[in-house]
């Protein structure tokens, strides 16, 4: 559970950054990705140990 953390939030500023070049109205669009990525990810992590 512990690894799961820490590559969420690496991804989360992966997003922000590539974001960035586009703008802030695709900030809006890859937050929402982000989001439901890491609960799917965590539902097998959890169910895996």
């Amino acid at each position: 559970a512990q690894s799961s953390v820490p590559s969420v939030k690496v991804r989360v500023v992966v997003v922000p950054v590539a974001t960035t070049g586009d703008g802030k109205t695709a900030i809006a669009t890859p937050t929402p990705v982000a989001a439901p990525s890491p609960s799917p990810a965590a539902s097998p992590s959890v169910a895996a140990p």
